[in-house]
Order: structure tokens, then C-alpha cells, then sequence
């Protein structure tokens, strides 16, 4: 894993989720954004533990895995580059 700073004020990837922000909104984004790279296979959230984070893929393909009950695991879906991950979470109560 390495991570790197970015700024979601100069990103020239900025989702149109961002895009209705203010330049201030912006701003304290970018207090709390980093820019993680993750090699092949390497894991980025673990079954069962709560997500804290919200995840947008920069590049490449991201595997949603369930393990069975013979401990086999399922792919439950992909996702590619432009999409988010854990938003899901954000509506959760607690």
C-alpha cells in the first residue's frame, strides 16, 4: 500500500458527486482525502469490519468477495474505476 496527498480541489478525476460542492466544501475535504494504491490482490476492507471510510477507485477493478460457509469465496460483484465504495454506510444507524 502507498499513500499520497491529493487535493480535491485541483482532482482532475472529480466525480459530479463533487462537482455541486463550493470551493470551501472542497477545501475541508481535502483536510481529511488521501490517495492510497493498492497492488493486485491486496485486501482494502475486511468482511464483517465496519467501513469509516469512503472509497472512490482512481484506476483498475475492485472485487466485493463473500466467503461460504465452506469457507470458499464468492465474488459478489466489481467495481471499476468512477465508482465508490461504502457509501451504503452512510445511511446506517447506529
Amino acid at each position: 500500500m502507498k499513500q499520497d496527498e491529493i487535493k480535491c480541489k485541483n482532482c482532475d478525476m472529480r466525480s459530479s458527486t463533487f462537482s455541486v460542492l463550493s470551493f470551501n466544501e472542497l477545501s475541508i475535504l481535502d483536510d481529511n482525502c488521501s490517495k492510497i494504491e493498492f497492488q493486485k490482490g491486496e485486501l482494502i476492507f475486511k468482511e464483517g469490519s465496519p467501513a469509516k471510510l469512503i472509497t472512490y477507485i482512481r484506476n483498475g477493478y475492485v472485487k466485493l468477495t463473500k466467503k461460504g460457509i465452506s469457507g470458499k469465496e464468492h465474488i459478489l460483484s466489481i467495481s471499476k474505476k468512477g465508482s465508490y465504495l461504502c457509501l451504503q454506510n452512510l445511511n446506517e444507524k447506529k
